[in-house]
């Protein structure tokens, strides 16, 4: 069983991690604000796209 203190330990170190945006986001947004939320689709199907076939790739 895991200790309580070392989960919080856990959820603490790993959170900045997980509410930092990434590279994706920041190419949606840039995607949108140039050319509106009509591009953002594809932009989602790409980035969706490349993570199922990345780790599929030798």
């Amino acid at each position: 069983m895991v200790h309580p203190y070392a989960a919080a330990a856990f959820l603490v170190a790993v959170f900045p991690l997980i509410v930092t945006p990434g590279a994706s986001l920041a190419l949606l947004v840039q995607h949108v604000i140039d050319s509106g939320r009509r591009q953002a689709l594809p932009v989602i199907l790409d980035t969706v796209t490349g993570l199922y076939i990345h780790p599929l790739s030798p």
